[in-house]
């Protein structure tokens, strides 16, 4: 059966109707599984502004797909696991964890970075990019994965789990059953520098960012942006012209700057640590 056409008339209900005056309302039920109950307001506080209207019944008959299928299997999950494999307490302590960081970090960047570049910035900068030329003569062969998730159909270390244990089929099935754009490369090559681009990131990405871990993320108020690399490969050919040759005012002036962040992250760690040490908040306790 084709959810589309069933669900279609509900959902254009849910996207005109008007706003009730009691706060509390959640409005009209569009969708029931069982003892569970959708409602339109739930959906529409998920809904990006800028849709169309035509896309805005596309997006609400595949959000309600997905919140059923959802509900189903969450039912099944409920009913198969033991109360140990059910409690995701810690999980979640440490989703909210994360969160907290990240958007601390984005916020104080905001505040304290230092954006400003000045001719004498970009003068000493280009003697340290030639430096760095021998290893970024060659550009770099991916396979990749890429979505976008609304925040609220996202769980991080799920996903953050699933790219340790190179576990890519579930990554795949969790992007397709939850994330509101999914770009799939797995099966063909592409340069690294083209996949990197889907990621709305300051940050000055190379392959050797991909050392120590096979994803890259970012977010906004609205989505979380994951990136997963599968497989990588160097091309035969080096690129004819280098980074130091080839870069445009705005590209040194955005390396000055991810310079920056990344110093000044650095030492907003070494100040907390420093601190709390001079304060004997720190005791490593040996047992």
């Amino acid at each position: 059966m084709t959810y589309k056409y069933l669900l279609f008339p509900i959902a254009m209900l849910a996207i005109v109707s008007c706003s009730l005056s009691d706060s509390y309302n959640k409005g009209d039920v569009i969708a029931v599984v069982y003892d569970r109950e959708l409602y339109s307001k739930d959906m529409q506080s998920e809904m990006p502004s800028s849709l169309s209207k035509s896309d805005s019944a596309d997006w609400a008959d595949n959000y309600i797909h997905n919140w059923v299928t959802n509900e189903l299997l969450l039912r099944k999950a409920d009913n198969f696991l033991s109360d140990q494999d059910k409690d995701v307490e810690h999980e979640l302590e440490e989703y909210r964890k994360f969160l907290l960081i990240y958007r601390y970090k984005k916020e104080i960047t905001r505040v304290q970075l230092d954006t400003i570049v000045t001719d004498k910035d970009i003068e000493n900068l280009r003697p340290d990019l030639k430096g760095e030329v021998s290893e970024q003569n060659r550009d770099t062969l991916v396979q990749a994965m890429f979505f976008k998730f609304p925040w609220r159909r996202v769980n991080v270390n799920t996903l953050i789990d699933f790219s340790k244990e190179k576990d890519y089929e579930k990554i795949l099935q969790y992007g397709k059953s939850n994330a509101e754009e999914t770009v799939n490369n797995t099966d063909e090559w592409i340069k690294l520098s083209d996949v990197t681009k889907l990621v709305p990131t300051d940050d000055d990405i190379s392959i050797d960012y991909f050392s120590d871990n096979n994803y890259l993320s970012a977010e906004d108020q609205d989505y979380y942006y994951f990136l997963c690399i599968t497989k990588q490969k160097e091309t035969e050919a080096p690129i004819s012209q280098t980074v130091y040759e080839n870069a445009d005012l705005d590209e040194l002036k955005r390396i000055i700057i991810n310079r920056r962040k990344k110093e000044l992250l650095q030492n907003i760690e070494n100040e907390a640590i420093n601190t709390a040490e001079v304060s004997n908040s720190i005791k490593y306790i040996q047992n």
